[in-house]
């Protein structure tokens, strides 16, 4: 019997530390405070979704409130695509849920994939939260670990929401919040530059050797403005992972 069904016994309370995240796939904030918030990198991404309904579209992660929230239209799994425009740091991604106001389009199981293309990418974390309420925070590395491995370096994340609360068919996100990593000292950040490096050479390496390039080659050419101007119903990168047209509402440079 899983927890919070009647008769069972009730759910163990989330981890609320970025040390039991790091066990966990995850810990849950009330809020995030203004050092976290220093460092978003939402602004440098190209948003889309897999799926809106009308007035709850893309726009409604990014605008930074709790009050609204992006509401999927279509079958689950349903999908966040983040796609930065150049190789980019991340040390957590935060998505703030909360089943007291949402019930059964609360996210229940949720998985974080990361590449540097939707045709390569790869799970980081997967997750199973029980009737979330706040801040859920991804860790994407570890601040112990040392140069790095401190973080992923990413080009295109994607959040996929596998199933919701009660059995729900959409979901309901308020916000999500990529973050960088922490400001460092410079010895630290020395140490990082040379780990980093050590990836480089060590990926030429493979290139050189006649193995396709993971990183620094452009992630997808734009298609012409209008394939963005689709009928209602459009989606972005269909379910065989295909570029197809997207609703003006999903699509967002923030």
């Amino acid at each position: 019997m899983a927890p919070g069904e009647p008769g069972s016994p009730p759910a163990p309370p989330p981890p609320t530390t970025l040390a039991d995240g790091i066990k966990c796939g995850f810990y849950v904030t009330e809020s995030l405070g203004p050092e976290d918030l220093a460092r978003s990198v939402n602004r440098e991404a190209v948003w889309q979704v897999s799926g809106a309904r009308p007035g709850n579209g893309v726009d409604c992660l990014l605008d930074d409130s709790l009050e609204t929230f992006w509401q999927s239209d279509g079958v689950s799994p349903h999908y966040i695509y983040i796609q930065f425009m150049r190789r980019t740091p991340v040390a957590e991604v935060c998505v703030y849920v909360d089943y007291k106001i949402d019930e059964s389009y609360t996210p229940r199981k949720i998985s974080l994939r990361s590449g540097t293309t939707h045709h390569d990418l790869e799970e980081v974390r997967a997750l199973t939260l029980e009737k979330p309420m706040g801040w859920v925070r991804i860790p994407c590395g570890d601040p112990a670990a040392r140069g790095a491995a401190r973080f992923l370096r990413t080009w295109y994340l994607q959040l996929v929401v596998h199933f919701m609360h009660q059995q729900g068919r959409d979901t309901h996100i308020r916000c999500v919040k990529v973050l960088g990593p922490p400001s460092i000292g410079a010895a630290a950040a020395a140490e990082v530059e040379a780990g980093v490096e050590a990836e480089a050479e060590a990926e030429a390496e493979v290139t050189a050797a006649g193995a396709p390039a993971s990183v620094g080659a452009p992630m997808w050419s734009a298609p012409p403005a209008a394939e963005y101007l689709s009928a209602a119903g459009g989606g972005a990168f269909g379910r065989a992972d295909d570029f197809t047209t997207v609703e003006l509402s999903q699509f967002a440079v923030r």
